[in-house]
C-alpha cells in the first residue's frame, strides 16, 4: 500500500498522540490509577478512527508541497541573523556560566523561569530563528550551508537552555519535508537519530533519569507530561471562568496569566492523585495541559470528539501551507499550524505562539529574496 504525504502525517501525529498517553499504562509504580487513563485513550483511539473515515473520504487531501527551487531568504542575510543573534546569546550565558557545573545550573535555572527579563539576548536565536527556519524548511527545495549552521546554532543554544521545545516546529516540519522528498527508510534513520538525541537530552538534563535502567529510561521519556496524574473527568463542574487567563489577549486583559490558568485548572484534580504522579511540582507553570486533557478534564471523555474538527482545521491550515505560491501567506497559515499542532501534542500555551509568530512572520517577509514561487 503506498502511502500518500497526508497519509504519513495523519498516521505519524496520531502515533504520537496515543502513544504518549499510551505509554503510561507501564508505569503502575507511584500513581492512582482510577481509570481515566484507559477511558482517556479508548476515547481518544475511537475519535481517531472517526477522524481517519473522514478523511479517508478524500474531505482533505494534501499530495505535494509547491517548493521553491532557489532560496527564499538570501543566504547572506540568514548568517547575518544568526550569528548576530547566537552571539548576542553567547554574551548572556558566558556572563551567567563559565564552566559545564555552572552551565547545568544555568538549564535549570533558566527552565524555572529564574532569569526572566532576559529576552533581549535570548529571543532572536530560541523564537525568531526557529520560526524563520521552519518556513524556509517546508517552503525552499534545495537547503544550503547557511540554513544548515542556522539549525546547529539553534538546537545548539536550545541545548544550553534545556528546552527542546524551542526545537518543536523546526524537528516536526522536518520531518513533513522528509515524508515528501525521502524514501521511508531515510525517514526511520532520521527518526532514530532525533530519537537517540531526544533520550540522550533528557539523561543530561535529569540526574534521576539517568540512574535507572534502559527499558525504565525510554518509558520516563514518553511519559513525560504525566497524563495519569493530570486527567481527571469533573463532570461540567468546571468553571469556565478559569479559562480568561489561557489565551490571548483576554488573558491581558484580565491580568491574569498562563500560571493562573494552570494553578485554577490543576485545583480541579484529586491532590493524592496530583502529589502520588508529581512528587516533586514545585510550580504549576510548568504542567503539560495538552488539546485532549482539556477537553476530557473539562467536558467528560466523549467530548474527545472535538479533535476531528479541531484536527480538520489544523490539516486544512497545513494544506494552504503546502499549496500556496505565496511564501508570506504560506508562513501565515504555518504560525496557525504550529500553534494548533502544539497544542495537540505539547501545551496550551502553544496556542498563544501565533500571536509571536505571526509579527515574526511580518517581519520576515521585508527579508524574503522570493515572495511568490513561480512554476518551477
Amino acid at each position: 500500500m503506498k502511502f500518500t504525504l497526508f497519509s504519513k502525517l495523519f498516521f505519524f501525529i496520531a502515533l504520537i498522540v496515543l502513544i504518549l498517553p499510551a505509554s503510561e499504562l507501564f508505569l503502575l509504580e507511584g500513581v492512582l490509577n482510577d481509570g481515566d487513563l484507559e477511558a482517556y485513550l479508548f476515547s481518544l483511539l475511537f475519535f481517531l478512527c472517526i477522524l481517519f473515515v473522514i478523511l479517508r473520504t478524500r474531505f482533505l487531501q494534501i499530495d505535494k508541497i509547491i517548493m521553491s527551487q532557489g532560496d527564499i531568504i538570501k543566504p547572506i542575510h540568514l548568517l547575518l541573523i544568526v550569528s548576530f543573534s547566537f552571539s548576542l546569546f553567547l554574551f548572556f550565558v558566558l556572563g551567567e556560566a563559565k564552566s559545564l557545573e555552572q552551565q547545568l545550573i544555568f538549564s535549570m535555572k533558566y527552565r524555572n523561569g529564574f532569569y526572566k527579563g532576559t529576552g533581549i539576548y535570548t529571543y532572536l536565536i530560541l523564537n525568531v530563528m526557529p520560526a524563520i527556519l521552519t518556513l524556509v524548511i517546508i517552503k525552499q527545495k534545495k537547503l544550503n550551508l547557511a540554513i544548515y549552521i542556522s539549525i546547529l546554532l539553534v538546537i545548539l543554544a536550545t541545548f544550553i537552555v534545556g528546552q527542546r521545545v524551542y526545537i518543536f516546529s523546526i524537528i516536526f516540519v522536518g520531518f513533513i519535508r522528509m515524508f515528501y522528498l525521502f524514501s521511508n527508510k531515510k525517514v526511520l534513520f532520521a527518526l532514530m537519530i532525533i530519537i537517540s538525541f531526544l533520550f540522550t537530552y533528557k539523561i543530561y538534563l535529569d540526574k534521576e533519569v539517568s540512574d535507572k535502567k534502559f527499558s525504565d529510561k525510554v518509558i520516563m521519556l514518553l511519559a513525560r507530561t504525566n497524563y495519569r496524574s493530570l486527567l481527571e473527568s469533573n463532570d461540567f463542574s468546571m468553571d469556565l471562568n478559569i479559562y480568561k487567563g489561557a489565551f490571548m489577549p483576554l488573558s491581558l486583559y484580565y491580568n491574569y496569566s498562563m500560571s493562573d490558568f494552570k494553578k485554577s485548572f490543576m485545583g480541579y484534580n484529586k491532590r493524592d492523585k496530583i502529589y502520588l504522579g508529581l512528587p516533586k511540582l514545585s510550580t504549576y507553570s510548568g504542567v503539560a495541559l495538552t488539546f485532549g486533557i482539556i477537553v476530557y478534564n473539562t467536558l467528560g471523555y466523549l467530548s474527545l470528539v472535538l479533535i476531528v474538527p479541531y484536527s480538520l482545521c489544523m490539516f486544512y491550515c497545513f494544506s494552504r501551507v503546502c499549496y500556496s505560491r505565496n511564501v508570506f501567506r504560506s508562513s501565515l497559515y504555518l504560525a496557525v499550524f504550529i500553534s494548533m499542532l502544539g497544542f495537540l501534542i505539547e501545551d496550551i500555551h502553544f496556542m498563544n505562539k501565533v500571536f509571536s509568530l505571526i509579527p515574526i512572520y511580518c517581519a520576515t517577509y521585508f527579508i524574503l529574496y522570493k515572495k511568490n514561487i513561480s512554476n518551477e
